[in-house]
């Protein structure tokens, strides 16, 4: 099966350096690349505890094979 996040790295080779300058390491480049989004943050205090469980499901994907990045919206809408 073909990755999505491998055909991106085929597209836009530019996103392979900018990982590895977030602490990505080369292998983590081959793996599936799984966004984990949250609207946590100081913009809505009823998402202050989303931090704790967005953490928790990137150590879930990493733990299994895929690499997670983080990504936070101030609102679902955004």
């Amino acid at each position: 099966m073909e990755l999505s996040s491998q055909k991106v790295r085929l597209l836009a080779p530019e996103n392979d350096p900018l990982k590895i300058g977030m602490g990505w390491t080369v292998p983590d480049l081959g793996k599936p690349q799984i966004m984990v989004e949250s609207t946590f943050g100081d913009s809505h205090p009823g998402s202050a505890h989303l931090d704790k469980l967005t953490q928790q499901a990137v150590e879930a994907v990493n733990a299994h094979g895929g690499k997670a990045a983080r990504y936070f919206a101030t609102d679902m809408c955004d």
